[in-house]
């Protein structure tokens, strides 16, 4: 008895966007190794927003201090033109906050 063959699951299709072109390439690295498809690149907020509308990734690595336009305003942009983006947020640097 042959049993139908499941079809190959999808690639997760990844931007990165981050302003430190070395982080980008080595996180792009990484998750081309586990599997993912890094389909995009940038550097500033605009190029971010820009780019999520024409590529439609799964998932955005949107870093929260690049020059261009605020992070907030750059995630609002992305979760507008598309309500089911997943964004990940990451940060250079974590600042204690103090009462």
């Amino acid at each position: 008895m042959n049993t139908p063959a499941l079809p190959a699951a999808r690639a997760i299709r990844v931007m990165i966007a981050d302003d430190h072109t070395l982080f980008r390439q080595g996180v792009a690295q990484l998750l081309g190794a586990a599997g993912m498809r890094v389909i995009g690149q940038v550097a500033t907020g605009r190029d971010a927003v820009r780019h999520a509308l024409n590529l439609h990734p799964d998932v955005t690595l949107l870093d929260l201090d690049m020059p261009g336009l605020n992070s907030l305003d750059v995630l609002g942009a992305m979760l507008e033109a598309d309500p089911a983006s997943r964004v990940i947020a990451i940060a250079e640097q974590v600042q204690a906050l103090t009462a």
